[in-house]
């Protein structure tokens, strides 16, 4: 039991502590604050949802929109050929959609630099 004080985390709908992120860290700071060291369960179910995140929204789509070049040869690898817009944005910068390739995470997530 993680022994949370009432009040220190909202309720859902259904009457049960939230376990967003920001309720976790709230429970680890306080468990810090009180104890001086945090359960390890909190840290494996952030690290849990952010591995989660990388895998559903990048990991698994990602290899369906790639397209091989002509033969499957090391010269002509499987490419991912998003669609580039100059039009679609007012300040005249360039976005892409199919897949938004701009919203890749830009830091290297437990050791995967997924824009490589």
């Amino acid at each position: 039991k993680l022994n949370v004080p009432e009040g220190l985390v909202s309720k859902t709908k259904s009457s049960h502590r939230s376990t967003s992120e920001e309720a976790l860290k709230a429970i680890k700071a306080d468990a810090v604050a009180r104890t001086g060291s945090a359960p390890e369960i909190i840290d494996i179910i952030l690290e849990f949802r952010t591995l989660s995140k990388l895998l559903t929204t990048y990991i698994r789509p990602l290899p369906r929109l790639c397209v091989r070049g002509e033969g499957k040869s090391k010269k002509n690898p499987a490419r991912i050929h998003p669609q580039w817009m100059m039009t679609a944005v007012r300040t005249g910068r360039l976005s892409c959609r199919k897949p938004n390739l701009q919203q890749l995470p830009s830091d290297a997530v437990f050791g995967v630099k997924p824009r490589d």
